[in-house]
């Protein structure tokens, strides 16, 4: 009775499997088997172990296992993609997104679908292209040295817009390009910055050259910036010689102690 039994749920499964197979690709296909289970002489052990594998099938049916579900390239229950059958929309599918190298939408130089470039039909502002962003050598906005376009820099030494940098260098404002002044008499004929040679004086300063004179310009210190005179120099100088004074003194009397006392022990 038991082998009986056990060969009526083989072949009962045969069947459920092949019916199975066949409907794999509907979603309703475990319910079509569901009435086989209650065929033959089954046990509740083997209700539920022939109730387990059917719901194993079924997973991996979800998983597509055994087929897929194919919605043109993709796969409605999994999401694979295949290379068949695209959603073209121009250049790109529209259900996967792969793009081919034809039928793009073309803007000028930038395909609209996908983004492409191509090297004709820019659109021109002066030397760059607003839809690409390509720069071509020609019809740049000059801003005297400067393009304000691109960029591009044209070292053209009347085009420069040059400021005074520090006592040595002119720099442009545009660039940021940096040259030695060019001095003529007490001034750079570029930024126009002082080049005067001063030297110092108790009431201010006077250039050498051309005998300009200035008031003392301090900043915050004792020493001035132009040149170089220090308020507190006089009184720094009498200070150390009356150090050296003191120090001198203090060396002779010293000297005339030790004398004094070898004059002592000799005579006695």
């Amino acid at each position: 009775m038991a082998n009986c039994n056990n060969l009526t749920v083989i072949h009962n499964f045969k069947h459920i499997f092949k019916l199975f197979r066949g409907c794999a690709r509907h979603e309703i296909g475990i319910f079509v088997m569901m009435p086989f289970m209650f065929l033959g002489n089954l046990g509740s052990g083997d209700f539920f172990i022939l109730f387990f594998i059917i719901f194993l099938v079924y997973l991996a049916n979800r998983a597509c296992f055994f087929s897929h579900k194919w919605k043109g390239c993709k796969c409605s229950r999994c999401g694979k993609e295949r290379d068949a059958q695209h959603s073209w929309d121009g250049c790109k599918c529209t259900r996967c997104g792969k793009v081919r190298d034809e039928q793009h939408k073309w803007d000028g130089c930038k395909c609209t679908c996908c983004g492409k470039f191509r090297d004709e039909q820019h659109k021109w502002d002066g030397c760059k292209c607003t839809c690409c962003g390509k720069v071509r050598d020609e019809q740049h906005k000059w801003d005297g040295c400067k393009c304000t376009c691109c960029g591009k820099v044209r070292d053209e030494h009347n085009e420069h817009k040059w400021n005074d940098s520090n006592r040595f260098d002119c720099k442009c404002s545009r660039c940021g390009k940096v040259k030695q002044h060019r001095q003529n008499g007490c001034e750079c004929i570029d930024c126009g910055q002082d080049m005067h040679d001063w030297r110092q004086k108790e009431d201010g300063c006077e250039c050498k050259r051309c005998g300009k004179q200035e008031k003392h310009e301090w900043r915050g210190g004792d020493r001035c910036i132009r040149c170089g005179y220090d308020i507190f120099g006089r009184v720094r100088g009498e200070a150390e010689a009356i150090k050296n004074r003191a120090f001198s003194n203090i060396n002779m009397g010293k000297a005339l102690d030790d004398a004094l006392g070898s004059i002592q022990r000799r005579e006695y």
